[in-house]
């Protein structure tokens, strides 16, 4: 794909990105509140919308489709205990939203400053946090330089891409706080869902229907067996799935969502929403997975196989070498 074609996606997204940034600072409160929590009056759909946008960023695009790349199934596995611990949300999700609205909490660390009745073990969250979210937010950012690099077969840099996804969130963050991200997460979310699902079917055309891919699929049993003798070994999976398990209450940038809906009927509509796209993405991106590695069986990382993919015309042929 010609960094022509690349950048003029970007720009697409860029300018209705900003239209819908501009749009939602009509309203917008000067509360603490109001600026990172859009005023705790935010609908199911938006938030729902937000909510997968937060969680399935570049580590789905990249990191999910490589774990499939590197390991097989056992990388679907992993993603669908994630969606299974979600159900602590349905435990959790309603106390944080009624104590952060009865107290006024804007983050996860007063909450549990409050509870334990010490401001000094709020602040040691709050610091732990901000150390640990740094590796966090460079990964998601770098994903986006290796997915146009990768895409553009090297004409747009890593480091473009990588500086341009840290001026967008800069920009979004400072229009309207979290309303403002919350809109733009809406319409990155809805191109997410579809071009994905667009993919999928260009890939399954390509490469002859749904008997091929499993045919090929069938060929290389070891991609089909946890644990097995490759990636996922036993301690490996327990070791990637554990942690994961506890995402959705555990990270401050999701669970702050949960102080966002404007009801408890409107986090209902967050919870369901995200579980669908959820499943689709972790679907769609375990097949992103798996095609690449049939005809590009000595890629160098296994972060390229969805870049490499969308730089081809198309995306490859299982018989194609090249």
């Amino acid at each position: 794909m010609t960094s022509e074609w690349v950048w003029t996606g970007v720009a697409i997204y860029v300018v209705l990105a900003l239209v819908m940034a501009v749009l939602s600072r009509a309203g917008a409160s000067q509360s603490m509140s109001g600026y990172f929590l859009g005023s705790r009056k935010m609908g199911g759909f938006v938030s729902a919308m937000s909510y997968s946008a937060t969680t399935y960023s570049a580590f789905m695009m990249i990191g999910l489709a490589g774990l499939t790349y590197a390991g097989g199934v056992g990388a679907l596995g992993f993603e669908l205990l994630y969606l299974c611990g979600v159900t602590l949300v349905l435990i959790f999700g309603p106390r944080f939203w009624r104590v952060g609205k009865k107290y006024g909490f804007v983050t996860p660390s007063e909450m549990l400053g409050h509870r334990y009745a010490s401001k000094s073990a709020g602040a040691v969250i709050a610091l732990a946090s901000c150390i640990f979210l740094i590796p966090y937010a460079a990964v998601q950012l770098a994903g986006v330089g290796y997915l146009l690099s990768g895409m553009t077969n090297g004409a747009i840099s890593f480091t473009a891409g990588t500086v341009l996804a840290v001026v967008l969130a800069l920009v979004f963050a400072l229009v309207a706080g979290l309303r403002s991200v919350a809109w733009t997460d809406s319409l990155q979310a809805v191109v997410m869902i579809l071009g994905a699902s667009l993919v999928v079917v260009v890939v399954i055309w390509q490469l002859g229907g749904l008997d091929m891919f499993f045919d090929r699929l069938a060929e290389d049993p070891g991609a089909l067996t946890v644990p097995g003798e490759g990636y996922f070994t036993f301690s490996t999976f327990l070791g990637l799935t554990l942690p994961w398990i506890f995402f959705s209450i555990s990270n401050p940038q999701v669970s702050q969502r949960l102080f966002t809906p404007g009801s408890m009927r409107e986090m209902r509509k967050m919870l369901l929403g995200f579980l669908v796209i959820g499943f689709i993405y972790t679907l769609v991106s375990v097949f992103w997975g798996s095609p690449p590695g049939w005809s590009s069986p000595t890629l160098p990382a296994a972060i390229w196989p969805p870049p490499r993919c969308w730089a081809r015309t198309w995306c490859p042929l299982p018989w194609r070498s090249s």
